[in-house]
């Protein structure tokens, strides 16, 4: 039985960071959801942009777009670690209907 769904994770990513460890950070998340029988669809850099407030001091933020498809049980792991990840302003996971491929009957 296929109980994967689609989701993407949009994180903002400190620029002093992003230009050291965005390469790891992507890796790291790869890790988790092909770890666990998940698969990402896309990687998307959107680059650095000016945030419209400042968050906890920065005026720059660089943002990172994850398609990926998982279960609900990879998408908490997620969470967890991107809580605790060093370079991390913010992030917000959706679902996304339009990446969950149709299970054949």
């Amino acid at each position: 039985m296929n109980n994967l769904k689609g989701y993407e994770v949009m994180y903002l990513l400190d620029p002093e960071y992003a230009e050291e460890g965005l390469e790891e950070k992507k890796e790291r998340l790869k890790a988790i959801i092909e770890g666990a029988n998940g698969e990402v669809q896309s990687v998307d850099e959107w680059g650095k942009k000016r945030l419209a407030y400042e968050i906890n001091g920065v005026n720059e933020g660089v943002y990172l777009l994850v398609e990926f498809n998982a279960s609900s049980g990879t998408v908490d792991d997620i969470s967890e670690m991107s809580n605790v990840e060093e370079g991390v302003i913010r992030y917000q996971i959706f679902r996304n209907e339009e990446l969950t491929e149709p299970v054949a009957s």
